[in-house]
């Protein structure tokens, strides 16, 4: 993690816990999130380790943190609070929950935010050259689903891939609808990216291959019906996809409907399993 990086997180926090944050910070470099929870012990991930400290996290704790993330405007941030995230720079994003308020089953606001996690990217870019390999020995005309537990590495290739196809000695034309602010790689000065920053991945795939032209649209965590038409289209249009999927394996992805609709119809020619250990990824391309 960078000094600019480090600052910024430090920034988020009340003055009495910044020592504490940047101890652990500093101390173990594969943290990936720091949560916050109401009337709880502020705690630490590092990989797969759970660390909590002597810090009790109050009311006042969060409402600082809250109108930080917000930038003191609630208000505007509310849609995205409703959905329970809010992006940051850096590609790091917040998860925040607390008591809803609900009409018709619908969430309509949050009435006090009791639990925020704050998830910090390992890089910006990953080293994915077997990907890329595979990619380019296909002409740039494969279409790959990611697939990983939550954690482990399926934003990071995503994030990864966009930057790269983009960038010479690529340079594909390449939409990213990042519906949740975490895919655009902003270290990128060169790359032929174009953003669909917040937009829901159906309307975003659909304005992408309807008016950009692109030779790859990258999107995370498919899921809905309507996700599964607009991906259709895309590839009816000769439009290959690069999406992402929770699983452990292409086996578990499979018993999900939408996603098994994809795969029976051959939208997907590639599985890429997604591993960590030591701090790297390892990817595993299975053609589908």
């Amino acid at each position: 993690m960078n000094g600019i990086m480090l600052d910024y997180i430090l920034s988020l926090f009340p003055t009495h816990f910044r020592p504490a944050v940047k101890n652990f910070l500093t101390i173990y470099t594969s943290v990936s999130e720091i949560r916050l929870r109401l009337n709880l012990p502020l705690s630490f991930t590092a990989r797969d380790d759970n660390i909590t400290t002597a810090l009790t996290v109050t009311y006042s704790d969060i409402d600082y943190i809250v109108a930080k993330l917000t930038d003191n405007n609630l208000i505007l941030y509310e849609p995205l609070i409703r959905l329970g995230f809010i992006p940051l720079k850096y590609n790091i994003r917040a998860g925040v929950g607390g008591d809803a308020f609900l009409a018709d089953g619908v969430i309509k606001s949050i009435r006090r935010i009791s639990y925020i996690n704050i998830r910090i990217p390992f890089s910006s870019v990953a080293e994915c050259d077997d990907v890329i390999d595979y990619i380019k020995s296909k002409n740039y005309r494969v279409s790959l689903l990611a697939v990983s537990a939550p954690g482990c590495g399926k934003t990071t290739l995503l994030r990864s891939l966009s930057a790269i196809l983009s960038s010479p000695p690529h340079l594909r034309r390449v939409s990213v609808i990042d519906t949740k602010r975490e895919l655009y790689c902003d270290t990128v000065k060169s790359g032929l990216i174009d953003l669909f920053s917040g937009y829901p991945k159906a309307e975003g795939i659909s304005i992408a291959t309807g008016y950009f032209n692109p030779q790859y649209i990258i999107c995370d965590e498919l899921g809905s019906s309507h996700e599964t038409e607009a991906v259709c289209e895309a590839l009816n249009a000769g439009v290959p996809i690069i999406a992402s999927a929770h699983g452990n394996d292409i086996n578990q992805v499979k018993r999900r409907k939408n996603i098994a609709f994809l795969l029976e119809n051959n939208v997907f020619d590639a599985a890429v399993n997604i591993h960590r250990r030591d701090n790297k990824y390892y990817y595993d391309i299975t053609e589908i």
